[in-house]
């Protein structure tokens, strides 16, 4: 029985090999002479696996493994829609079997070997990209007016903390209440170009900027629970306290403290302003 592979061959006969199939090959395009120019041009990379030894099947089960990446820039999203498809791709849930994202180098990997062959993984992880972005580029109903604890980010025009903020300085002008219980739209934003209400707003963005998908992973996988032989139920005890990712911040924190105080006039880093 003839081996389905090269190591019966001599150097000889591979060169001769090599040469008859010379004729069927084209150069390298000229223009593609960089990483850059080919990853503009050819922005997905699909990786397969191939392997030989020495046997009667030339199957094997590990070359059915497929790999796709891409850098999500290339895929024009903006950020609501690049928002969304990390949620879909590698929220919680079963697709972290398929996807992975490096926040570092903006890849997304996706990774399939369920199907027979490697065509078919090849196939099946191409539609799962497309399906990732015409969905992620959608925009239903609910995602428009959801509550606060419902946001995927800070934001902070729509936030409770400015809407107290323009409530408290409405109510009191030198401490006389308004006649119509509102602030001019001049004074809202003569109100928000202050120093103090800056360093405030910048202060809650560092707190809740980590929470933003596009900054981090925020579904780290915590540890299993220990595994008990005899009882299945054990008493809670010690259970872990996980904050907001960067809220617990030493230098967060700080920033926030001064924020609030020189908001008040308490501190010594800003003048407390009059509306």
């Amino acid at each position: 029985m003839k081996i389905p592979n090269f190591f019966h061959l001599t150097p000889l006969h591979i060169k001769k090999h090599c040469d008859a199939l010379r004729k069927f090959c084209t150069l390298w395009p000229s223009g593609l002479d960089s990483n850059e120019t080919i990853e503009k041009h050819y922005p997905v990379s699909i990786v397969n696996r191939s392997y030989v030894f020495t046997s009667s099947n030339i199957r094997d089960p590990r070359s059915r493994v497929v790999t796709l990446q891409i850098r999500l820039a290339n895929l024009c999203l903006d950020e609501h829609a690049k928002r969304k498809l990390l949620r879909l791709a590698v929220g919680p849930g079963p697709g972290r079997n398929i996807a992975s994202y490096n926040w570092n180098t903006d890849i997304l990997e996706l990774t399939s070997a369920r199907c027979p062959t490697s065509k078919q993984n090849t196939d099946f992880l191409v539609y799962v990209l497309t399906v990732l972005t015409l969905e992620s580029k959608k925009t239903e109903k609910w995602e428009i007016d959801n509550p606060e604890y419902d946001w995927l980010q800070f934001d902070w025009q729509r936030s409770e903390s400015r809407r107290r903020l323009v409530n408290l300085l409405s109510k009191h002008d030198h401490g006389e209440t308004k006649s119509n219980n509102r602030m001019k739209e001049e004074d809202v934003t003569k109100l928000e170009s202050h120093p103090a209400v800056v360093q405030y707003r910048e202060a809650l963005k560092s707190i809740w900027s980590k929470n933003d998908v596009l900054n981090g992973d925020q579904w780290i996988k915590r540890p299993d629970p220990p595994k008990y032989r005899h009882s299945r139920l054990r008493p809670i005890r010690n259970v872990p306290f996980v904050t907001v990712p960067g809220a617990d911040e030493q230098n967060n924190l700080e920033k926030y403290a001064t924020a609030t105080r020189n908001l008040f006039g308490l501190g010594t880093g800003t003048q407390q302003f009059n509306v």
